[in-house]
Order: C-alpha cells, then sequence, then structure tokens
C-alpha cells in the first residue's frame, strides 16, 4: 500500500513577489518509466524485468532489449524457476503467467488474494502462495516452502512457518509492511532460511536451519537492513540506511561477518539480485536529481551500467535537497528540504508540506516527480518523516500505537513552525498536502492547528475512523488500523479526537478533496461526508471526484488534471503575499 506523499517548503531573498517559473512540464514527469527489480537466468547472460506493463528481457552480451509478445498487462519482479527452464510474472490483479523459456508458451495461475507474495515452483511447474491470512512465499531449491501467517492483530505475534511447520513469532509489523523486498529468503542451497526481525530495535537479518533450529543474528549495528540476498559461502548482500537514516546504499556482509559498504551515497537503492556466479549485482538506483534506473554492479571491480534509459535526457533544473532536523516536543524529526531556484532575487517563498502515506513509510533521498513539480513552480518544499514512519528503528515506528493523530499531527505542525522561523519563508503562504494517510493528516492539521496553514489539498485520505470500517474496508488495512486505534470502545476518545471531522466547524484553511470512487483502501464516501459536513458549516472546501478511479490515479490524463487542480489551487492561496 506502500506508495504516497510528503512535504514542502519555502526558500528566497529579495523581491516581493515570486516571479514567473521555468516549470517541469508533467509531460516530461510522465514521460519518466518505471522499471521492477530485474532477475537473472540460469546462466547469468539474460535478465527479465518489467516496464510500463511490458515482460522484457536484456542480454548481457548483445545489450539488447527484447519484449515479450504477451499481450496482459505485467508488472512486478518476475521470478525464474530453479531449473532454469520458466519464468513467471504477474499478469493482472490475481493471476501469475509462467513462461516456457525454450519454447515461449504461456499458462496462467491463479495467486490467490491481492495481499499474498507468490513464488514459482523448482520446476516450472506452478506456484506457491500464501492464500489466506498467508503473505510472503518464498519456496527453496530443495521445495521447502517459507511463508507469514499475518495475526488477526497486526502487532500482535505474526508466524513465521516452513511448510506446515510453525518455527518463529514476531511481535509487531516488519513481515507485514516490507515495501523494498521480501522478509524472508532462502539459501542458495536450501538448507536456511534467512528472514528480517526488529527484536533488537532495529529490522536486522536472520537466518535459521530449514527445520526451524539454529536461530541467530547476521547483521549488527544501528540503522535499518532490508532487501538482501544470500551468496553460497553464507555472505549477505543487502539494502541499510545504516549510514544515513534518508540514505538506503548497497553494503555487504563478509564471510567475517562484517558490514562493509559497496555502493551509493545520497541515493535510495532497491530491488537486488545476484548473478548466478555471484560477481555481479543488479538493483534500482535513484536519487532526488536522477530518475530510477536499472544497473549491473560489479563486485570486483565497482563499476556499474545502466542497462536503462527510463528518464529522457537532458532533464535541468532539478534540484537536490538539504537533509533538516526539527524538534517536534521531544522528538527529533527529519526531512528534506527543497529550494527552488527563484529563492535568488525575491524576498520569501510559499512552502508546501508535503506528507507520505503509510505511515509505516520512508521517503528518502530517492527520486520524485511531484517535489520537482511542486519545486519548479516556486515552491519550497519539506518533505518529512513524522512519527510512525519507518527507517528510524521499531519503536520510532510503533510510537503511535493507540496514539494516531496525535504525534504524527503535531510533526506535521511543527514542520510548519520550523519553516515559518526561516526568514527566507513567507509564514502566512504556507500549504500541506499528502495522499492516503498523508491525506488524513492534511485533513486532521488543519482542524487541529486552524491558524497554521493557509492552503491545502488532501488525495483520498481518511476523515472519520468512526466510520471507516462500515461496509466493508481492505482486510489488511482494517487489520493494521484497528490494531493502532485499538478497540473502538476501548479507545473511544481516540477515535474522535483523532478524525478529521471531528474538527469541522474549526477549520479555516480552504480545502481541496480529491477521490476516486473506486477506492477499495480507503472508501469514497469517506471524503463525501467531510465535504458535506464542510460545505454545512460554511468551509471553503472544493471537491473532485474521479469515476473509476482507485487509491492513486492510473490514468494519464487523470494524473494530469489532478496536479493541474492542486497546483491552481496552492497558486490562488499561496503566490499571492
Amino acid at each position: 500500500m506502500r506508495k504516497l506523499l510528503a512535504l514542502i517548503i519555502v526558500f528566497c531573498c529579495l523581491k516581493a513577489e515570486v516571479p514567473a517559473q521555468r516549470p517541469l512540464p508533467f509531460e516530461t514527469i510522465e514521460s519518466i518509466k518505471t522499471t521492477s527489480a530485474a532477475v537473472w537466468d540460469k546462466n547469468g547472460d539474460t535478465l527479465y524485468f518489467t516496464s510500463s506493463n511490458r515482460l522484457l528481457s536484456y542480454s548481457i552480451k548483445k545489450g539488447l532489449q527484447k519484449e515479450f509478445p504477451i499481450k496482459d498487462s505485467l508488472s512486478g519482479e518476475p521470478r525464474v524457476s530453479s531449473d532454469g527452464k520458466s519464468l513467471g510474472v504477474q499478469c493482472g490483479s490475481k493471476e501469475v503467467c509462467i513462461i516456457n523459456l525454450s519454447d515461449g508458451s504461456v499458462s496462467k495461475k491463479a495467486s490467490g488474494e491481492l495481499t499474498s507474495r507468490w513464488d514459482i515452483l523448482p520446476d516450472g511447474s506452478d506456484i506457491a502462495f500464501g492464500g489466506h491470512g498467508f503473505i510472503w512465499s518464498r519456496v527453496s531449491v530443495k521445495g521447502q516452502q517459507a511463508h507469514v501467517k499475518i495475526s488477526p492483530g497486526m502487532f500482535g505475534q505474526n508466524e513465521l512457518y516452513i511448510d506446515d511447520h510453525k518455527v518463529l513469532t514476531e511481535e509487531g509489523i516488519v513481515w507485514i509492511f516490507s515495501p523494498y523486498g521480501s522478509p524472508v529468503e532462502w539459501s542458495p542451497d536450501g538448507m536456511r532460511l534467512y528472514f528480517l526481525s526488529a527484536k533488537t530495535g532495529w529490522t536486522k537479518i536472520w537466518s535459521m536451519r530449514y527445520d526451524g533450529t539454529d536461530i541467530r543474528q547476521e547483521t549488527f549495528g544501528e540503522g535499518d537492513d532490508r532487501d538482501f540476498r544470500v551468496l553460497k559461502n553464507g555472505s549477505l548482500i543487502f539494502v541499510s540506511n545504516r549510514n544515513k537514516k534518508m540514505e538506503w546504499s548497497l553494503w555487504q556482509k563478509t564471510p567475517k561477518g562484517k558490514a562493509k559498504l559497496l555502493y551509493g551515497q545520497d541515493c535510495m537503492i532497491r530491488g537486488i539480485n545476484l548473478s548466478p556466479d555471484e560477481k555481479k549485482v543488479t538493483f534500482l538506483y535513484s536519487t532526488p536529481v536522477f530518475p530510477e534506473e536499472l544497473f549491473i554492479f560489479d563486485m570486483a571491480s565497482g563499476k556499474t551500467l545502466k542497462i536503462t534509459h527510463n528518464a529522457p535526457e537532458g532533464l535541468k533544473g532539478l534540484i537536490f535537497p538539504r537533509i533538516v532536523k526539527y524538534r517536534s516536543g521531544s522528538r527529533e524529526i527529519e526531512g528534506m528540504l527543497f529550494i527552488p531556484d527563484t529563492a535568488r532575487g525575491v524576498q520569501t517563498l510559499p512552502a508546501i508540506v508535503l506528507l507520505h502515506g503509510g505511515p509505516s513509510m520512508h521517503d528518502g533521498l530517492s527520486w520524485s516527480g511531484m517535489r520537482q513539480y511542486l519545486a519548479a513552480r516556486g515552491y519550497a518544499v519539506f518533505d518529512i518523516n513524522y512519527t510512525g514512519s519507518a527507517g528510524y528503528g521499531k519503536t520510532f515506528e510503533e510510537s503511535d500505537r493507540y496514539r494516531i493523530g496525535i504525534e504524527d499531527c503535531d510533526d506535521v505542525a511543527n514542520a510548519a513552525f520550523y519553516l515559518a522561523s526561516l526568514p527566507e519563508i513567507s509564514k502566512n503562504r504556507i500549504g500541506v498536502t499528502g495522499s492516503s494517510y498523508g491525506g488524513y493528516l492534511t485533513n486532521l492539521v488543519i482542524g487541529r492547528y486552524p491558524e497554521v496553514f493557509a492552503a491545502a489539498v488532501d488525495w483520498f485520505g481518511i476523515t472519520d475512523w468512526r466510520t471507516i470500517w462500515v461496509p466493508r474496508l481492505h482486510p489488511v488495512v482494517r487489520n493494521f488500523f484497528r490494531d493502532r486505534l485499538g478497540d473502538s470502545l476501548e479507545h473511544k476518545d481516540l477515535y474522535r479526537i483523532s478524525s478529521p471531522v471531528t474538527y469541522s466547524k474549526a477549520i479555516r484553511t480552504p480545502l481541496m478533496i480529491v477521490h476516486g470512487d473506486s477506492d477499495f483502501v480507503v472508501p469514497f464516501r469517506q471524503s463525501v461526508e467531510f465535504y458535506d459536513s464542510l460545505r454545512a458549516n460554511g468551509k471553503t472546501v472544493e471537491f473532485i471526484k474521479y469515476s473509476k478511479e482507485g487509491h492513486g490515479w492510473e490514468r494519464k490524463e487523470t494524473r494530469l488534471d489532478a496536479l493541474n487542480k492542486m497546483t491552481g489551487w496552492f497558486d490562488r492561496y499561496l503566490k499571492k503575499e
């Protein structure tokens, strides 16, 4: 559920009005393609990955891409069978296409619920998936299946299974929300199962024997480790933010147990995979000024080869942020501050606080077209990781349990107070926006802090915890938030004070609400009822409905329209002193 928004800010120097910008065209942002992680064939000669709903192969020797002639909409990271004869790829929402690599024939298999994570069997004959209550299936070369069973309470004891045997329990959500890679992986020989655990306070890599015995911790130190692969000698390749909390770089645990930085600075690396000879690693790489591309990394030389060309050549005027830390109560909150080029020669700038979703998500030093788009229009952008965000340890991520909408909402208001303290920022021209949980915080903060923000835009955010459950809510979303909020009778006051609709009379900030009527994560009627309540109280509010759109915008014309309406709203209320 994982993707989502952040924060925004403003900066400058000498004039009363922000001069005309040289905007980054929407068409430029839209033309940037997205690519899945790549997997290797058995011989290490070919890579397979999806891009723009197509399945592609890349010949290492020839340097050529080829598209598989499959008409279905294909997505996600493919999986190669252990015998190297078959390739599986997600086709549609609940099916997997299995491709015979020798003759190109295709068969389809059902993958179960949307929440499951499938794997292909060693001989490529079928797939394994979690089914009801199970996720993250991984099949060893020996044919053993490891998967996670979700407890009814997601902060309760989630269970790790090997085949039908429960081998471990983990309290918390590290096995549930793992947006950058599976939390379970087998060793190449199938003798050990490696998994993530946050039992020490940081997400680390652990392992056990195939029979569930001999459990041991593999990585140590401060910072979260994730997205890992196991080498034949027991070494590990993994992604970690142990250097900087917003930097996710490539590391290796050597056979002697030390962690060694392999590649990456001020960047986001994800989707790693090892070549069969373990000499090369593929990964997806981006920075705030470099859109995500697929690379091959040579372990011996340290050299990289870019094999995709997702972004157009010659992107100009992109802004690298400063890492900013500010106080919010007893907490230190970290964010990225994007200062537009127009800061030179103007007196003050308008700012926008952009909020990611989740809340168990993390905005780091990765590419975001949204941040660059807004900064190119003269807005300072402040992207924060509020209380409950991932990447700062288990205590920080889970500290909003039974306190949703309290500290995290305060963090958003304090981000605005921090911005207002800067001489370059116009304290009366600060806006806020976010999607999903970020949209929820947008709605809530303008009610709890009605004097702080001059404009707000909510994309498909929650508005009332007391009614969101009826008639039906996505089971993962339901369990996640019910466990964070607690029982509705026992925590009745929390349900009330953390619901934006409670503050309909107090809100003074002009608000734009944007929602698709086919949203299966946050019910569309949440926005309808909030809009009706604000209208009844005489508030400045506009409601944009997109037919047949869900939790995010699938159609290009919707993305363009939503972005134009958002910037138009902010221009109206923030561009004039």
